[in-house]
C-alpha cells in the first residue's frame, strides 16, 4: 500500500520483496490500440544502494535524471533532495552532501507518479506508462568544475553553450560560452580550453583562455574559434565535426 511504500524512503526500508529491474524502465506495457485504462496511472518506487571510496569526500556529485514521467521525488539517505515536474526533460541533482563515503552505504529512493495533472503540461492522445524511462548517471567532478547546463539554470548559458553567429562555404565562426563554477573556499586559476576535430579525428581548431574564480562564485568564459576549408553539414553528406 502507499502507507508502507512511503516509508522506502528510509535507509533501513527493507525492499528484499522488490521486482529488480533495469533501465529504461515503463511499468506497463500494452498492445497498440487498446483503449487507454485508468490503471496505467499510479506511482512508482525505485531503490538502489551504492558505496563511494574516500576518495571521493571532497568532490562534488550530481545525479543526472534523463528521463522520469512525470512528478519525480528524490531521496538520499532519507533525505529530501528534490522534486522535479515534468517528464520530458532531464534534471540533475546535488547529492555531495548527503552522501556517505568509504564503507558506510548509500540509498537513493526515487518515488515518480504518473496521474494525469491538468497543471503539468502535456498529455494529448498517447499514452504515459510513467517510471524512470531514460537512464540515470551519477557524475563525480572536482568542486572546481564546468556547470551541468540544466541544473545552472542560466539563459544562453551553463555548462559548454555553442554558437555559430557567421558560416559559409568557405569559413565559420565558433563561438563557445564555458561556464565554470568554483566551490572552493579560495580563488582558483584556471585554464578554459577547446578543442575542435574533425570526422577523421584531426585537430582543426583550438582556444585556450586563462582565468581567476573567485571562491564560491562561477564565471562564464567566452572564446571564438575561426574555422576555414569547412564541410558544411547535408542530408545527402551528414558530416559531423
Amino acid at each position: 500500500g502507499e502507507i508502507e511504500q512511503d516509508s522506502a524512503r528510509f535507509p533501513a526500508y527493507n525492499d528484499i520483496s522488490w521486482q529488480t529491474v533495469q533501465l529504461p524502465h515503463a511499468p506497463k506495457i500494452m498492445p497498440l490500440r487498446q483503449p487507454w485504462r485508468p490503471d496505467f496511472e499510479g506511482i512508482n518506487w525505485y531503490r538502489k544502494q551504492f558505496c563511494l571510496p574516500e576518495d571521493f569526500a571532497d568532490a562534488k556529485l550530481f545525479i543526472e535524471f534523463e528521463g522520469a514521467d512525470q512528478v519525480t521525488e528524490v531521496w538520499i539517505n532519507g533525505t529530501h533532495v528534490a522534486t522535479h515536474i515534468g517528464a520530458y526533460l532531464p534534471f540533475t541533482v546535488d547529492i555531495s552532501d548527503q552522501t556517505l563515503f568509504g564503507d558506510q552505504g548509500n540509498v537513493i529512493t526515487v518515488k515518480v507518479s504518473n496521474f494525469v495533472d491538468q497543471n503539468i503540461p502535456v498529455y494529448g492522445a498517447w499514452y504515459s506508462f510513467g517510471g524512470l524511462y531514460r537512464d540515470v548517471n551519477l557524475h563525480i567532478t572536482d568542486r572546481l568544475y564546468i556547470s551541468n547546463p540544466i541544473y545552472a539554470g542560466k539563459a544562453a548559458d551553463g555548462g559548454v553553450f555553442i554558437r555559430y553567429p557567421q558560416v559559409d562555404q568557405s569559413s565559420a565562426q565558433i563561438q563557445i560560452r564555458t561556464n565554470v563554477v568554483n566551490e572552493y573556499a579560495m580563488a582558483k586559476r584556471c585554464r578554459v580550453v577547446n578543442v575542435l576535430v574533425d570526422a577523421e579525428g584531426n585537430r582543426v581548431a583550438r582556444t585556450e583562455t586563462r582565468t581567476r574564480i573567485k571562491a564560491g562564485k562561477g564565471e562564464s568564459v567566452d572564446q571564438l574559434m575561426q574555422v576555414t576549408g569547412v564541410h558544411l553539414w547535408h542530408p545527402d553528406h551528414p558530416y559531423l565535426y
